[in-house]
């Protein structure tokens, strides 16, 4: 296995104990007597030991970490072995093995005895890990002989990824809390509001006014009608508020998991990321595609001196995902949302309290204490 780095070198440990060794030698020569010899001898091994520490090779040996999963929820622990594999039973009294993990303030560090085992297995856990992309870069191991006045590290690199993904809970997507009568009514307005044109032909009876090509008909002399492609599915628009870092924890738990139930149900929907983009991005099922969402929801962070922007002109249902009902998330919404469509606020907070609530015309409000299932009655805990 490749190695980084050797942080300490053995040559000044191998140089004071030389002169340990032959000031001991040189007493018990000069002095004589059973104690200055039986000082000599007693502490002969001892050198000995430490001389061949210092440059034991440790080039040789095969280090590797075993991960049997590398996706976790946040808050899990997280559970691994790191094997190493020498070539010789020299003894060694101990070892110092420690994870290397830049992103994370964690003590992995264990101390093991292996003596003349060849084949050691260690066990790590991470406690509690928060939500994000972790990247475990090398293992360090340390040694010292038994007086601990040589000590050998070196680093051997093992690359591990380890992705911990928001806290989820079972959601159900918005448009199955509505009645009949409102999904028939939002059918029917995305259907007349999002057909696309996709070529023109004579008009025929029964034809609206507002298809009419004026233009083409000015041209021609005769009533000319547009075709179009009619979206008869309802179609919903989830915008998440990726700017205001009040619980955006919590935030990113319940967006990641009203997702994942879209795709569950292949209801379909677009994502917009309120504060990074403005662009929709189109929902698609499948379990590649669910790893893919709750991969990005691990590795999103608030955005600092963002602002929520929405595109104009949305006449698809709207579900808004916030933790605070501020007046400029209102306006935005108000402002680029065609004022017939159904609007859906979720306010996703670790402690409920309801301020700031606003009764507003046309729209559903509601304050969720996440994970708490009994916040309102649509989320359920898992």
């Amino acid at each position: 296995m490749a190695k980084l780095s050797v942080k300490r070198q053995p040559v000044i440990s191998f140089l004071l104990l030389v002169v340990l060794l032959v000031a001991t030698f040189a007493y018990a020569m000069f002095q004589g007597g059973f104690v200055s010899w039986f000082l000599f001898y007693s502490f002969l091994p001892f050198g000995l030991y430490g001389i061949v520490i210092a440059f034991y090779p440790m080039k040789s040996w095969q280090v590797e970490r075993v991960m049997t999963r590398t996706h976790y929820e946040a808050k899990k622990s997280v559970y691994y072995k790191v094997h190493i594999k020498r070539n010789s039973f020299f003894p060694l009294y101990n070892l110092s093995v420690e994870d290397i993990c830049k992103e994370a303030d964690l003590s992995l560090r264990k101390i093991v005895y292996p003596l003349w085992k060849k084949d050691i297995v260690i066990e790590f856990e991470i406690p509690s890990l928060e939500r994000g992309e972790y990247n475990l870069t090398g293992i360090s191991i340390e040694m010292s002989d038994l007086l601990g006045i040589v000590h050998r590290q070196q680093v051997f690199v093992t690359r591990n990824q380890l992705i911990m993904y928001p806290h989820l809970i079972q959601v159900k997507p918005t448009s199955s809390q509505w009645s009949e009568g409102e999904k028939h009514f939002y059918k029917r307005s995305i259907a007349e509001n999002t057909m696309l044109a996709t070529g023109v032909r004579e008009y025929e009876q029964g034809d609206r006014l507002s298809t009419i090509d004026w233009k083409a008909t000015a041209r021609k002399g005769t009533l000319i009608s547009k075709e179009f492609e009619k979206m008869s599915d309802l179609k919903e628009v989830l915008i998440f508020d990726g700017v205001d870092p009040t619980d955006f924890e919590e935030r990113t738990g319940f967006m990641a998991s009203m997702i994942l139930s879209y795709l569950n149900q292949h209801k379909p929907a677009s994502f917009i990321h309120g504060g990074s983009s403005s662009r929709l991005k189109e929902l698609h099922g499948g379990a590649q595609h669910e790893r893919g969402w709750l991969a990005y929801f691990a590795r999103v962070q608030p955005i600092r001196n963002g602002k929520l922007t929405i595109p104009k002109g949305l006449s698809h249902a709207v579900t808004v995902i916030s933790s605070s009902m501020t007046s400029e998330l209102i306006q935005e919404v108000q402002a680029k949302v065609s004022p017939q469509t159904k609007v859906t606020l979720f306010i996703i907070q670790s402690k409920q309290d309801g301020r700031g609530y606003v009764n507003i015309p046309r729209w559903d409000v509601h304050f969720i204490q996440f994970p708490n299932p009994r916040s309102v009655r649509e989320v359920k805990k898992q």
